[in-house]
């Protein structure tokens, strides 16, 4: 299973300009949900009931855009939990170039 985010696709309709100026920066993200394969000796089919989720993105950059990039990162998480569950998301490997500025929020 996969699927992708786009961030501004995210922005609510209602959202005044001066939100949707900041916020609008046409980053996305993709997500796959990939099974553990095993040799076919082992279980129905050689393939294990265990998955792991794997998201990549490449978040907003900037210090003076922390607010941004929190605020991907939260829709990220919860499209994962909406399309794939609170499991996949416990299970979920971020991957890509995340700007991420140490003790910051997003961080």
């Amino acid at each position: 299973d996969s699927s992708s985010v786009s961030f501004d696709d995210a922005i609510p309709e209602f959202a005044p300009h001066s939100m949707r100026s900041r916020f609008e920066r046409k980053n996305v993200a993709l997500v796959a949900q990939l099974s553990v394969k095993r040799d076919e000796g082992f279980g129905e089919g050689g393939r294990s009931k265990r998955q792991i989720t794997v998201a990549t993105t490449h978040l907003y950059w900037g210090k003076e855009h922390e607010d941004v990039r929190a605020w991907q990162l939260q829709v990220l998480s919860e499209h994962v939990q909406q399309r794939l569950g609170p499991e996949a998301a416990a299970e979920l490997a971020l991957c890509g170039d995340l700007n991420l500025l140490p003790g910051s929020v997003s961080h």
